[in-house]
């Protein structure tokens, strides 16, 4: 018969997290790789995803560092799940972190990096550092 090709475990990786089980995402990306398949950012984007909506920013974390064991270097879109993830826990400082993380790579930060970071403040009551961000925000569209 045949055998699973890389878009044949995205779909199921995606479906798990789409479903909720980062557990059982982050399975079927190993068996993507026992596999011998070249694993993609889409794939292992959404298993870090996966963890961070599920508050589980430890694994997601530890998937992040795994991408470049994997010569596979971290997008836009890999940062902002660690920044949203963090701002949605209310952990601002790790959130920073990680947008400093996305700039240290070369990378800008986007209006998703941004909206993570207001949104975190303004859950925690700080109008005045969600504020703040505005000027941040602003200074890094001009930039």
């Amino acid at each position: 018969g045949e055998r699973p090709d890389v878009v044949s475990f995205t779909a199921v990786i995606s479906g798990c997290a789409r479903a909720g089980d980062p557990e059982q995402a982050a399975h079927w990306l190993g068996e993507l790789v026992r596999e011998g398949l070249k694993v993609d950012t889409i794939c292992i984007n959404s298993v870090i995803d996966s963890f961070a909506k599920a508050g589980k920013m430890d694994k997601a974390v530890s998937w992040i560092r795994n991408m470049r064991d994997m010569s596979i270097e971290p997008e836009e879109s890999t940062f902002n799940t660690a920044i949203s993830g963090f701002a949605a826990r209310g952990d601002m400082a790790s959130a920073a972190d990680w947008l400093q993380r996305l700039r240290d790579a070369g990378l800008r930060p986007n209006l998703r990096s941004h909206n993570a970071m207001l949104n975190g403040h303004a859950r925690l009551g700080r109008p005045a550092d969600a504020v703040a961000w505005l000027d941040v925000m602003a200074k890094d569209v001009v930039a």
